[in-house]
């Protein structure tokens, strides 16, 4: 059989286009179609989820995942999608990805850990400290919240 006309094939390397130029609605048809979302690059073996997390197309990250693709899924350099967003300074992709369970200690074969690609202290911060940074998160949000609440009974 002739791998290049293998249906399965052809719509997995459509749909990593797709994602590589972060068309959302083509990445749906073909999904909703059968596409393989396993599929990746053989010259670097990049997914759909590196080239969404590249451009930081968190809602197609979102529609890859929620179809079975894995966010922990490597390169042949061993990269996970957070290394490609971290490196790319996708700070609300990075946070995306480490909410979906993407391991910040994978190593890739310069023994990098995600944070370690990125010049942004505060993805590197997050990248490090994942579960701190939500606690402060939520703190933030409760005083924000207790302010408005305040600043309201000030004005009755």
């Amino acid at each position: 059989m002739d791998i290049s006309l293998n249906p399965s094939r052809k719509m997995g390397r459509e749909l990593l286009n797709a994602c590589y130029f972060g068309n959302d609605l083509l990445a749906l048809k073909l999904i909703k179609s059968g596409a393989n979302i396993h599929y990746f690059d053989p010259r670097d073996g990049w997914t759909s989820c590196h080239y969404a997390a590249r451009w930081g197309k968190v809602k197609l990250l979102n529609l890859l995942c929620s179809a079975g693709a894995d966010v922990n899924v490597r390169t042949f350099e061993r990269e996970t999608p957070l290394h490609v967003a971290s490196r790319a300074n996708r700070k609300d992709t990075c946070v995306w990805l480490l909410s979906n369970k993407c391991d910040p200690n994978v190593l890739n074969v310069n023994g990098n850990r995600a944070s370690e690609l990125t010049i942004e202290d505060e993805i590197k911060y997050l990248c490090d400290n994942f579960e701190d940074f939500k606690k402060r998160v939520i703190e933030i949000r409760r005083i924000s919240k207790e302010k408005e609440q305040n600043e309201k009974k000030d004005k009755k």
